[in-house]
């Protein structure tokens, strides 16, 4: 028999197994989640979430988490958000989750996205420095410095205080090792620093005062250098020696270059592959031992027997190098490491420079035959000047300078001639000349023409009288 007590405890269990019976106990589904695959700020706009429920979602939330929030943490939103504020930028993974009524959380769905902030801060340039003097055109640069709060992506030297755009022409991936000015005089270089954002830095200047002298002309003959100032466009001009100097022997070949690149022209011989070369440019032997002891003179191996030596600024730096010319193949260092390390250059500038130009019995030459700086071989052959212009270190034909493009060829001497290169008006670029019985004849306006003494240049140089005597061509005299 059932009292009115336990009428109402069946009761009250029947509504209790009721309730647990219709419980939710299933989450949402996340069906969709999209973002931008890159931003430019730490809001990430254009965020979509898309997300159903058995019964119905009633909150939203987004974050950078991967581990599920609870149903009671702050940031839920009944709506879904289309925003996301991050707290730094980089790559990032968002991930998007929902929740129900009985507090059923979704598992989440991700997107990622990177946030790459403008950049708007401006290199700097922490070090410049070039030398007061030279006496080259071209000079050297010593320190060239910046730094960036991302990265330093390019570097300009030019002659203007005017900031250049991020996309003028000049500019270089790594700081330049040297500057060729148009003209001699006193001079103002500005240094420029760039990054990838295209924020240009303020420049830092430097001062120099440029001396560019015509060249010297002078001679050798069994180890004897003798040189003569005197310029004058006269055949008895230069005969009388100014200076003298006792480097080498006989049988050597005369060389000469800017051996440790301060601009100063200084003497050198070439014996059976062997170099001997005055750096320390007082006109004396002092031993082998220099650059690393600069008060010695510099000693090499480059080249054998019978080959011919060349000297040029090879890579356009402050420099000379050496090399030789064989039977119409041409051998040049172009790093300056003073030995041979296999052909390659410039592709790979820690190799040296091989090239065919010319043939057997060519005398071989040197210059910067166009004047930027760089310089070019060249061949004569009985009067004939073939000279490589553009620097393509093969024959492509006459032409230039009309054709820039093509070879410059010229018919200035004879046979029994030898060739003499120079700067002889100080412009910067390269002439032709020749010497013969004792005297030089010069192309002063480089026309490829011998137009007599009214407009190019005879002289003659000390010792020409000597059997064997060779001429020699310097920017300036040993000290």
């Amino acid at each position: 028999m059932l009292d009115a007590s336990n009428i109402e405890s069946a009761y009250s269990n029947e509504v209790v197994k009721t309730a647990q019976s219709t419980a939710d106990t299933t989450a949402p589904v996340v069906s969709a989640f999209s973002a931008p695959a890159t931003a430019t700020a730490l809001t990430v706009t254009g965020l979509s979430v898309t997300a159903s429920d058995n019964v119905g979602v009633t909150g939203y939330l987004i974050n950078d988490s991967a581990t599920a929030p609870a149903a009671s943490a702050s940031g839920w939103a009944a709506s879904a958000p289309s925003s996301y504020t991050f707290a730094t930028a980089g790559t990032k993974t968002l991930y998007a989750w929902a929740k129900d009524t009985a507090g059923n959380v979704s598992a989440g769905r991700s997107a990622s996205i990177t946030i790459t902030l403008a950049d708007t801060t401006a290199p700097v340039v922490t070090g410049f420095s070039i030398p007061a003097t030279a006496y080259s055109k071209t000079v050297s640069i010593s320190l060239l410095t910046a730094t960036d709060n991302v990265a330093v992506t390019g570097y300009l030297v030019n002659e203007s205080a005017a900031a250049p755009s991020a996309s003028a022409s000049g500019w270089s991936a790594s700081a330049p090792a040297s500057y060729t000015f148009a003209a001699a005089g006193a001079k103002t270089l500005y240094a420029w620093a760039k990054d990838a954002a295209g924020n240009v830095s303020a420049s830092r200047s430097a001062k120099i005062t440029i001396t560019v002298s015509k060249q010297i002309l002078g001679s050798f003959h069994k180890g004897s250098w003798k040189l003569s100032l005197n310029q004058s466009n006269s055949m008895m001009a230069g005969i009388t020696a100014d200076e003298a100097f006792q480097f080498g022997m006989e049988g050597d070949i005369p060389v000469v270059g800017d051996w440790n690149g301060d601009g100063q022209s200084k003497i050198g011989v070439y014996r059976d592959g062997a170099w001997y070369l005055d750096y320390n440019n007082n006109g004396q032997w002092d031993g082998c031992g220099a650059p690393q002891d600069p008060s010695k003179d510099l000693c090499a191996v480059y080249g054998m027997k019978d080959d011919v030596p060349v000297v040029g600024k090879w890579d356009g730096g402050i420099t000379d190098m050496i090399g030789v010319f064989r039977n119409g193949s041409w051998f040049l260092d172009y790093k300056g490491t003073k030995q041979w390390v296999g052909c390659g250059a410039p592709e790979d500038s820690q190799k040296d420079l091989c090239a065919v130009y010319g043939k057997r019995g060519d005398i071989p030459v040197a210059g910067d035959w166009n004047g930027d700086g760089i310089s070019k071989i060249g061949v004569f052959r009985n009067g004939s000047w073939f000279l490589d212009y553009k620097g393509t270190k093969q024959w492509i034909g006459c032409g230039a300078p009309e054709n820039a493009n093509k070879d410059f060829c010229a018919g200035y001497g004879m046979n029994g001639d030898t060739p003499v290169v120079g700067d002889w008006n100080g412009d910067g670029i390269s002439k032709i000349g020749v010497f013969r019985n004792g005297y030089v004849y010069l192309d002063m306006n480089n026309n490829g023409i011998w137009d007599g003494l009214a407009v190019d240049h005879g002289a003659g140089i000390p010792q020409n009288a000597m059997q064997g005597v060779l001429p020699i061509v310097l920017q300036s005299a040993p000290q």
